[in-house]
Order: structure tokens, then C-alpha cells, then sequence
């Protein structure tokens, strides 16, 4: 089942959404249409900031991407577990596997270090510190490296070596792929060396200055596999890289779905200029005027809303899927069903959280909706501010993905209002899928209620199932929503 949703808000002398000048000296978003006039628009990801923000729950936190430096990159993402968050659920999110490693051994995400094979639960298990299959950048390069009889260091190495596995690496030849077997016989014989006091060897006393300075002058335990990790990997630098465990893409397309709001009526444009002109003469001479001319508009803009009900609450497990196996609870039960996403009839797993929960937070979606703005107040702050509060809407649950409501409203007097004609086209036109038979409408406040009479007897009129009518729920847009959102959940108070 989804929510349709055909909806307005209204700007007097706004900047709701900035964009980039075009030379045109309009700074707010905006396209220009076949008329030559300019129809300012507010992007999705705007408004849906807004909306999620008016949410009654705790928000997901979000994380500032860093380089290896530490230093903020341009990259921003939440905490991607939309059973505990429901801005999660509700509104998506993607967050790519590039989490760095902390000193538990732990990923930033909370996802256990990955073990290659069963045999390196002994080692990187234990302490991380040492090696594991996948930081060996190039097996064969790093063979040969140590087979270099002419590097008094690699002989060094290999002949700390036990004598099966120096057999076992010595019939591989490098120039075909090593089989992972060998891998691990390899990655587990530089670990043992790991062991051993590398640093007091002659052959290691320039390369490991640094780093034993840093150790202090008895390193042990993992202080000591530490340093002298830190040795090879300097000495082997091109075939050892360290790879940080990265945690699986995960990535939720939203149950809410939207475009943005475009100019619709009632348009006005202007460029607007700022100066700072307190303590001149009444001439405004000396005043300091902002060289850059700053966009505002007034007008109605429209969009659709799409709120796919039956996605609420329901999350497909799996890398590039919505969560990882390792984010449900210990008691948590996945269920299997046919993957939706794919063409073969591969089953897919998925976890859904209680019936009850996911009407709750369908209702909560819709009564933060009609809020918007009451935590934090206008849009856009102190300048040029606005109320991004739904003016006007019309909604429907059908039983498709798509809403009938698009071409039905007109503008008289500068206001949208809904033509009955085309209304009542629109809805035989989509008969058999429409999933209840209650219409819900938001008027502007200009409206009369002569007529809000015209529009339910014209809704009221047509059959919605056999004997059925249509009904209709009209009043002011705020009132409409609630209405609409308590129709969901009547369990919850307004």
C-alpha cells in the first residue's frame, strides 16, 4: 500500500533553497520556462531535511568523514541502523564500506575484524596487530623478495622459516597465482617472526630507528609484535600494505519518495540587495552595500509524495542491501522471501520489525509532515525565512506505487485550488486501485466553505466498490494531515 500525496507549501518573499548563480543574478534554485519566465523550485533533499528533523524520535547521529590525515573530508553519512532510528527507516541513507579501524580491533560501524580462513582465528583474531591474508598485497612479490639470496635481511627471515614450510614455498612457482593454502602458510610464518626481538638483529637497527624510539628500549607482548610489524612492513613495503577492515556498503533506498517542489502559482521573482547603514548620515553616504545581489520570490510550489507503507519497518539483510547481519539483535529472526531486486529466483533475507512499530512510525511520518518547523522554526534561518508547512494537499492510499492526483489542480486568483472536473476524472480513471475509499484534502485557508461542500458531494458521488462511495475528509491542510496521520495509527493521539 502507498500514500499519494499531491501537495503545496507557500513562500512570501523567500529564499528556501540557495543555488549557484548563473549569471542571472537569481541565487535560489530555479529553472526558466518556454515563456522566458523564471520558476524558482526547492530540491527534495531540502524539504526532507526539514521533515525528518520534525520527527518526534531521537535522530540517527551523524559521522563527518575524515582522511588518513583525520582532517574533514567533504563527506557526511548517519549511523545507518534504521531499527533503532526511525529518520533511517523512514528516509534512506548510504554509507560506503571505508571505516577505519579503532584499537579494539572494533570498526568505527561495529563490525568484527574479518577472519580470511578458520586457522587466523589464532592471529589477527587476537591481536590485530599481526598479519592476515588479505594485508598481503602481492604474495608472489613478497616470495620472491624473500627468496633474494643476495638480501641479507630476507635470508635473515627465511631461515627462521620451519623446514616444511620452507619445502611447501619452495616447489610454488611465482609466476602462476599462490593457492590460498600457501597464502596462509606464508602470512602465518611472518607472524611467528613477529615474535621475536627483530630489532635487536643488526641487519634491522637503521630501519627500525624510529620506531623503536617510540617502542622504549624493552618492548613486550603486543608492544613487541607491534614494532615488529611495523619492521617488515617498512622493509616489504610494496608487497605489505596494511588494509584496514572495511565494513560492507550498506545502503536503503527510502519508503518516502518525493520531487521537488516546484513553482506552481502566484509567482513573483526579484533581486534584493543588503546594506549596513546604521551610524551614516540620513543620505546614506558611507553605508556598505553587499556586491552580490541576492534572489527572493514569493508563490505557491507543488510536489508529489510518495510514502510506500509496506517497506516501513522492513529491512533486507546483506552487503548493498539496508543492514548487515551483524546489526540485528542476538534474539532477532530473519525471514527469506524472493529477492525483489533481482531477475533470477534467488531468495533474499530480511528482518521486519513488530506490525504495531511500523504503523506507529507510518503515523508519525505523516504527523511530522503537518509539523514541520515547530522544533526548529522557519526555513532558511533569519534571512529571507519562510515556513515550509504544507498549505494545501490531497491524499489517497492506493494500492500502486503512483498517485492519480498530478493534473487536477488549477489556479485561480494567484491560489491552487482542485478542479472538480478533473478530480472526479482522475478517480474513475484509477478505479480499482485506490486501497480505501476516504479522500483526504488540505485547503489553503482562503477557501470558503461553499466550496469544501463542492468538493466532498463530487468526491462523495462516485462508487469506490460496488455499493461504496467515496468519502471525503476535508478541512484546513494542518487539521487534514493530523486527521490522516491518527487514521493510520488510531492508537496514537494526535
Amino acid at each position: 500500500m502507498t500514500l499519494a500525496i499531491s501537495l503545496f507549501v507557500h513562500g512570501e518573499a523567500v529564499r528556501f533553497n540557495r543555488g549557484k548563480s548563473r549569471g542571472d543574478n537569481y541565487d535560489f534554485k530555479h529553472m526558466q520556462g518556454s515563456d522566458g519566465n523564471i520558476y524558482p523550485y526547492v530540491s527534495s533533499q531540502c524539504f526532507k531535511r526539514y521533515w525528518r528533523e520534525a520527527l518526534p524520535t531521537p535522530p540517527s547521529p551523524i559521522t563527518r568523514g575524515k582522511n588518513t590525515k583525520g582532517e574533514e573530508i567533504n563527506q557526511a553519512f548517519t549511523d545507518g541502523n534504521p531499527i533503532d532510528y526511525v529518520d533511517d527507516d523512514l528516509f534512506g541513507y548510504m554509507i560506503a564500506g571505508a571505516e577505519g579501524e579503532n584499537d579494539d580491533g572494533q570498526t568505527e560501524a561495529g563490525e568484527e575484524l574479518k577472519i580470511e580462513t578458520p586457522d587466523d582465528v589464532d592471529v589477527a583474531a587476537i591481536d590485530p596487530s599481526l598479519f592476515s591474508v588479505g594485508d598481503i598485497n602481492d604474495p608472489n612479490a613478497l616470495l620472491k623478495r624473500l627468496r633474494d639470496s643476495e638480501n641479507s635481511l630476507s635470508v635473515y627471515l627465511m631461515s627462521q622459516f620451519s623446514d616444511e614450510s620452507k619445502t611447501e614455498l619452495a616447489n610454488h612457482n611465482p609466476d602462476n597465482p599462490m593457492p590460498p593454502d600457501l597464502e596462509l602458510i606464508l602470512v602465518n610464518e611472518v607472524n611467528k617472526l613477529l615474535q621475536i626481538e627483530l630489532y635487536k638483529q643488526e641487519e634491522f637497527k637503521n630501519k627500525a630507528k624510529k620506531a623503536v624510539k617510540e617502542a622504549g628500549d624493552n618492548p613486550t607482548g603486543k608492544n613487541l609484535t607491534a614494532l615488529n610489524r611495523q619492521i617488515v612492513e617498512k622493509i616489504y613495503s610494496k608487497e605489505i600494505i596494511r588494509k584496514d577492515p572495511k565494513r560492507d556498503t550498506t545502503k536503503r533506498t527510502a519508503p518516502i519518495r518525493m520531487h521537488a517542489l516546484v513553482a506552481f502559482s502566484g509567482v513573483k521573482v526579484a533581486k534584493d540587495f543588503q546594506t549596513f547603514s546604521r551610524d551614516v548620515p540620513l543620505t546614506g553616504k558611507n553605508s556598505v552595500v553587499n556586491p552580490n545581489s541576492i534572489g527572493i520570490y514569493s508563490g505557491w510550489l507543488k510536489t508529489r509524495i510518495l510514502i510506500e507503507e509496506h517497506r516501513i519497518g522492513k529491512f533486507y539483510i546483506g552487503k548493498n542491501m539496508d543492514i548487515l547481519n551483524n546489526q540485528l539483535g542476538q534474539n532477532a529472526r530473519a525471514q527469506e522471501e524472493l529477492n525483489p531486486y533481482s531477475r533470477t529466483a534467488e531468495k533474499a533475507r530480511f528482518y521486519a520489525i513488530e506490525p504495531e512499530e511500523r504503523k506507529k512510525r507510518f503515523s508519525l511520518a505523516v504527523g511530522a509532515l503537518a509539523d514541520i518547523g515547530n522544533k526548529q522554526g522557519p526555513a532558511s534561518g533569519a534571512l529571507h525565512d519562510g515556513s515550509l508547512k504544507p498549505k494545501a494537499f490531497i491524499a489517497a492510499f492506493m494500492k500502486c506505487a503512483d498517485s492519480p492526483f498530478d493534473y487536477i489542480w488549477v489556479s485561480k486568483d494567484g491560489i491552487p485550488k482542485i478542479d472538480v472536473q478533473r478530480l472526479q476524472n482522475a478517480i474513475r480513471d484509477w478505479q480499482g486501485l485506490f486501497e480505501r475509499e476516504m479522500i483526504y484534502i488540505g485547503v489553503p485557508i482562503e477557501v470558503g466553505q461553499e466550496e469544501i461542500d463542492t468538493l466532498r458531494k463530487a468526491v462523495e458521488e462516485l462508487p469506490f466498490d460496488g455499493e461504496k462511495k467515496f468519502s471525503a475528509e476535508i478541512t484546513t491542510s494542518r487539521q487534514a494531515l493530523l486527521k490522516l496521520a491518527e487514521d493510520i495509527n488510531p492508537k496514537q493521539p494526535k
